[in-house]
């Protein structure tokens, strides 16, 4: 194989979606509604958690926590909808929420068969009209979405290049590395390749559901969310991670900042803290096998003082 061709290869195989992180994904989560009982607080748990299995996840249950098993955009799914379940309480009660993701632990195994997903638009049978925010049909799609799409899009330009110089031979061979090299780095195929990539959307696993076909209460957050989080590539380059990290917090407009030791804290928009914690693990997979996530959310907040 020529030099030009061994290039090529060599830079469609950087560009490759990595596969770090790849195995079982799970959440653990307990729940903290400040109700008045604890026949309160188990209905509570309850009417919180209920039906999330529908959403493709195995789920099981102790006196302590419950967990969640499935695949990444389900997960973080589910917890949204739990954390806005239980921000509607009656009497919107003060709500912590405590989740522990977990990606790649090789104590979990390597593989792991999700249950079908069998959730319609919503899961609440009474929640039509009664939702206080957005629901799946007038939700946009995500900043993740858009980013994930182009990513997409650029990584494959390469490998379809390398892919087609493989094919050559003979006195064509040249002509086709030429053809291959302009053709990847034409910014009108860059754009147009995008372009049809954000419109199809990230690739998605069957039986998973993307962020655009995520249950209407996945979008019911409250408006003001605090958290406070921590990040553990278990076994990769955990400094470069944290440092990645704590960009993607600086640049949120749920960032806060002080001197707040062993973690990253955010108060804001819902959504926007979910989307900020789900980017944060993703960040850690991309340099460890094994990432861990752990997370504290507060919402039905006292009003801030002036």
């Amino acid at each position: 194989m020529d030099r030009p061709c061994r290039a090529l290869l060599l830079l469609a195989a950087c560009a490759a979606p990595r596969l770090a992180g790849a195995g079982v994904m799970g959440v653990r989560f307990s729940l903290h509604p400040t109700v008045a009982s604890a026949a309160s607080l188990q209905q509570a748990v309850k009417q919180s958690t209920r039906d999330l299995r529908s959403l493709g996840l195995a789920v099981s249950a102790d006196s302590v926590s419950s967990c969640l098993l499935g695949p990444e955009p389900a997960l973080f799914e589910a917890m949204r909808v739990v954390l806005g379940r239980a921000s509607r309480l009656d009497g919107s009660p003060r709500v912590s929420l405590v989740c522990q993701f977990s990606a790649g632990d090789p104590m979990a195994g390597s593989s792991f068969e999700p249950p079908p997903r069998t959730a319609g638009a919503t899961l609440d049978a009474d929640a039509d009209g009664e939702l206080p925010r957005g629901s799946r049909a007038q939700a946009p799609p995500s900043k993740r979405t858009l980013m994930r799409g182009v990513a997409s899009a650029l990584r494959r330009l390469p490998l379809q290049a390398a892919g087609a110089l493989e094919q050559a031979s003979g006195g064509a061979r040249a002509k086709r590395i030429a053809d291959g090299l302009a053709q990847a780095s034409s910014p009108e195929s860059i754009a147009a390749r995008i372009g049809k990539a954000l419109e199809a959307g990230p690739p998605v696993a069957a039986g998973e559901a993307a962020e655009d076909d995520w249950v209407a209460e996945a979008y019911a957050l409250p408006t003001r969310v605090a958290c406070q989080f921590a990040v553990y590539p278990v076994d990769g380059d955990h400094a470069a991670a944290r440092t990645a990290v704590a960009e993607r917090v600086a640049a949120s407009p749920a960032a806060r900042g002080g001197d707040v030791l062993f973690c990253e804290t955010l108060e804001g928009d819902g959504a926007e803290v979910m989307e900020v914690l789900r980017d944060a693990l993703a960040v850690a997979r991309e340099s460890s096998s094994h990432a861990v996530l752990h997370a504290t959310l507060t919402t039905n907040l006292q009003k801030r003082r002036r």
